[in-house]
Parts: structure tokens; sequence; C-alpha cells
């Protein structure tokens, strides 16, 4: 085994941080060096094995890991960031764009996962996140997204036999991070409904085979502890107060050779019980795009759900 190298120095300009700025599934996208003046000895760690990326967030990758040579994890309470020391005594900060981490119900501060739990009535949740998933078994009991003591709950309005119901299909690759729930024909023969967890919410994919009859897609919405907003291009998601904490975001339609569209959103509320409100929610997309005859199928609907954290940005 080689001696271990101890060398101390003094430096005037000492402490470098590499600042690593992530936007939660992408790769690292901005590298910046600041130095802070600082007198103090170092000793450099070169022989000091590096952390084990296993139960690390996804977007810690081995590669970084061997780049900046990470050795140990820093505690924070800033729930988006993650910290390590490095080998040659420098420290690296991960900010992302949105919490990766929580405050559990015992006050601990935990990393996000968008993991999901196989329940026994056949549903699919999650668990390490303050911002709560449930995939139920069939699409007809809706999807559910809650944060804090807001809750929505969305279902395809489409017509389907009993015997065509689709099944919750669970895909995932948990050294990649890749969660997926599927409901194959979820809209009818030919249109898929994809769901995508992630640490704010989810992504939702209404794949479609072939040009549809219609070019509506409606949900039933049902929000307990708040109210919806219609933006037209976005939909707001309000709390009890009438503060905006989340949004269906805006609707993007893409072909499969890359074409692009949007839609609007309509919205009617319907009568509802004391403590929630329901709403008709419908994509309106553009029909003339979807018979076109230059768009390839299968096409994607991509509108995303999210929903503020019920944690805060510190402990």
């Amino acid at each position: 085994m080689k001696t271990k190298k101890k060398i101390a120095f003094w430096l005037s300009f000492m402490m470098v941080m590499t600042s690593i700025v992530l936007f939660p599934q992408l790769e690292a996208v901005a590298l910046a060096e600041e130095t802070e003046v600082l007198e103090q000895s170092v000793t450099l760690s070169e022989e000091l094995p590096l952390i084990c990326a296993e139960g690390l967030p996804a977007e810690i990758t081995e590669a970084n890991i061997q780049k900046y040579g990470h050795i140990q994890r820093i505690e924070t309470t800033e729930l988006n960031k993650i910290k390590f020391k490095n080998r040659d005594d420098t420290v690296s900060v991960y900010h992302f764009s949105e919490n990766i981490r929580y405050e559990d119900a015992n006050g601990v501060i935990r990393d996000k996962s968008n993991q999901l739990f196989l329940q026994s009535d056949g549903s699919y949740k999650n668990q390490y996140n303050d911002i709560q998933y449930t995939f139920p078994s069939g699409i007809n009991k809706g999807v559910t997204i809650s944060s804090g003591n807001v809750s929505l709950v969305m279902t395809p309005d489409v017509q389907l036999q009993a015997s065509k119901l689709p099944a919750v299909k669970y895909e995932t690759d948990d050294a990649s991070s890749f969660h997926k729930i599927v409901y194959e024909n979820g809209f009818g023969t030919g249109k898929d409904i994809v769901y995508t967890p992630g640490y704010s919410g989810f992504k939702e994919d209404i794949l479609l085979e072939a040009p549809p009859t219609d070019s509506t897609f409606s949900f039933t919405v049902t929000v307990k502890n708040g109210s919806l907003n219609n933006r037209e291009q976005f939909i707001e998601i309000l709390d009890e107060s009438s503060a905006v904490i989340g949004t269906i975001g805006s609707i993007t339609v893409v072909s499969a050779n890359n074409r692009f569209s949007d839609g609007t959103y309509l919205m009617q509320q319907y009568p509802g019980s004391i403590g929630q409100k329901t709403y008709r929610v419908t994509m309106e997309l553009d029909e003339e795009f979807l018979q076109s005859e230059d768009v390839v199928y299968p096409v994607t609907v991509d509108p995303s759900v999210t929903i503020n954290s019920s944690s805060g940005s510190t402990k």
C-alpha cells in the first residue's frame, strides 16, 4: 500500500469551492470557481477513498465523483443543495433548480427519491418525498398528487368498458433513477397515458399512435383544500388562501419527426362537496397540426403538474 502523503502549506487565497448547477434529470450545466480570502493550513487527502454513488440522488454521477474527487458528504440544511469535501480539500456544491431534499415528519432532512412502491391495493406510491403521489391500479380511480393539506385527483374523462380498463404498469431502473407509470390505452385505443414522477410533481404524457378523431382531451380534477385558476396557457393551483402553490403546466405537442405545436386549457367548475372543488379540465389541441401529412406519429402531448414542497428552502 502506498504511503499516505500529507503536505501542509499556507495560502492567503485559499479555500476553493466548485459550484455545480444542476437541473434535475439533466447533466451539470454550469461550473464556476470562487475563492475566499482565508489563512489556514490545508492537508491534501489524495489517497482517501471516494464516496460511493449508491444511495445518493441520481444526478450525483460516478463520473462527477471521480472528476471532483468527492470523499465525504457535508451536511447542510439547504434543501436544494448537496455538498461534498474533495480529495484536494476543496468543497463541491451541487445547486438544483428545485428542492431535492425534504424534512420528514420527525424533522429529519432526507434526500428525495422518485422510486415508487407497490401497495396492497395494487396502486403505486412514493415514500421519500414531502410531495406524495398515488398511481392507482386502474386509471379510472384517478392519479393523486398532494403537498401539505392540498391534494389533486386527476381522472381522464373517457368511457371505457370495465374489461378494457388499463392496468397500471411500473417501469423502472433504480441505477439510473428512471421511474415511469404506464396506462396503456388510458384515453382509449392507441392513446396511452404515461406518468414520470419527479421531485416536485410529475410529467404526464399522452402518447397518440395515430391522428385522433377528437383534438380535445379532458380530465376531471378534484381539489381538496384548494382551487384551480385557468390562465389558458397553464392552470394555477391555489391553496385555501388563494396563494399559488403549483401549476398544471403549458401543453407541448411533439411528433416523431420533431414537429412542435401547443394547446390551450378550457375549464368548467362543477358543484363540489365541502372542502373540495371539482373541475373539468380540457386540453384543446391544434387539429390542423394533428391531421397534417407532415406530422409523423406517434405524437406526444406533454403537460406537467408541479406543486410546491411543504418544506421550505432551509430547515
